[in-house]
């Protein structure tokens, strides 16, 4: 009776029939979750390594960061944040 998660009105609900209906949405949230464990590992390690690199510079990793990363990327022009503006606002996303 294992099997068996409830009886109603003398009717058995086993558990493949509650798992079935359900268990494509199951394995996208077991994918989401595989994800979303690799990205914080993924951001677990990043912060180790500027952390390693700050330390030996003698530095914050804030420090680090603007000089390494921000200092780095262009600001982008007013026609390329207008198009992207654009595009996402087409889509519907809140900006």
């Amino acid at each position: 009776m294992p099997d068996v998660l409830a009886i109603v009105a003398q009717v058995r609900i086993t558990r493949n029939e509650v798992a079935e209906p359900i268990q494509e949405k199951v394995q996208e949230l077991y994918r989401q979750v595989i994800e979303m464990r690799n990205r914080e590992l993924q951001i677990q390690i990043n912060s180790r390594l500027v952390e390693a690199e700050a330390n030996k510079r003698g530095m914050t990793a804030a420090a680090v960061l603007e000089q390494e990363v921000m200092a780095k990327v262009e600001q982008p022009t007013e026609a390329e944040a207008r198009a992207y503006y654009d595009q996402n606002k087409a889509l519907g996303r809140r900006l």
